[in-house]
């Protein structure tokens, strides 16, 4: 799931980057970042021991950003040249996870925005609560806090004034009346709008990876389940895919993965319209893992 040596894992797919960026161990709890050069990128310091996990003297980092954590002061997170970019929400004992290409993020006065998996801020910090976005939305709160008194472990959010906003940050209205079946309910009886809109061409993927509906729902453990396909993320300069998220429908719900990369819940088609998924692979070490993309095809057969 994580992999934590001094730095969080983020695990998402780099297509382009500038140099290549490793981490160093220089000591018991001393580290540094250095590019391909031994250039510093992040001049050595303390960190914690129990976050210096990794066997090797050197590895290089792959992601577009990771975090870094100095001793007797609060995490955060840089990119590749070292520069700040924001403050981890943290959930699930460490940062975020990236859901529909966006994770959680926090300022220095605590508020919640969302950063985007290249590590840029997209959603300025600006609420007291906001969950992960599903389905291309996601549901916030202001003036509302958890109450630990209730449950230290698991607190519920009580209070505040609560709102939905779409992947531009943009208010959501929610209407009284469904106008398409994909409409997502909400407590109090009335949908947001369905928040996905098509090309012809990009419909067919939708209907060629659908093919395949049957035989993925079996890999899911999840044989007879309706479900959905939702593109969440075209091709871009840096990434060459189309992103595909397979969603459960539990009405009046939809179920997918807690972060973009597991296995069987997301997908991706190139431009000669081959489809893969993430398959999660151990790694030489025999300790750690990564995700590979391998065609679709071959992974049902696995």
């Amino acid at each position: 799931m994580i992999k934590y040596f001094l730095i969080l894992i983020i695990p998402v797919f780099i297509f382009s980057q500038n140099k290549k960026v490793f981490y160093y161990v220089e000591n018991d709890s001393t580290i540094s970042f250095r590019d391909e050069n031994n250039n510093f990128i992040i001049k050595p310091f303390k960190t914690y021991k129990y976050l210096v996990q990794n066997n090797s003297h050197k590895s290089e980092v792959k992601e577009n950003f990771f975090y870094i954590h100095p001793k007797n002061k609060p995490e955060y997170a840089v990119n590749r040249q070292g520069k700040f970019l924001f403050y981890p929400y943290y959930f699930d004992n460490g940062p975020d996870y990236i859901k529909e290409n966006y994770l959680r993020i926090k300022d220095e006065n605590g508020k919640v925005g969302f950063a985007d998996k290249e590590g840029k801020v997209v959603i300025s910090p600006k609420y007291d609560y906001s969950t992960p976005f599903n389905m291309g939305f996601s549901s916030y709160c202001n003036s509302c806090y958890f109450d630990r008194k209730k449950d230290e472990e698991h607190p519920p959010i009580v209070g505040g004034t609560w709102g939905y906003i779409d992947v531009n940050g943009n208010e959501i209205i929610p209407i009284k009346r469904s106008n398409n079946q994909k409409d997502f309910i909400i407590n109090d009886g009335s949908f947001i709008p369905y928040q996905f809109n098509y090309s012809i061409y990009e419909l067919s993927l939708l209907n060629k990876i659908f093919k395949f509906e049957k035989e993925i729902n079996k890999k899911n453990i999840s044989e007879g389940s309706k479900v959905n396909f939702e593109i969440i993320s075209k091709p871009s300069e840096n990434d060459p895919y189309y992103f595909i998220k397979y969603f459960r429908i539990d009405m009046p719900h939809y179920f997918s993965s807690d972060f973009d990369n597991q296995e069987g819940f997301s997908f991706y088609i190139d431009k000669d319209e081959n489809i893969f998924v993430n398959h999660l692979i151990l790694d030489n070490d025999k300790n750690s893992y990564h995700y590979e993309l391998i065609k679709l095809e071959d992974w049902i057969k696995k």
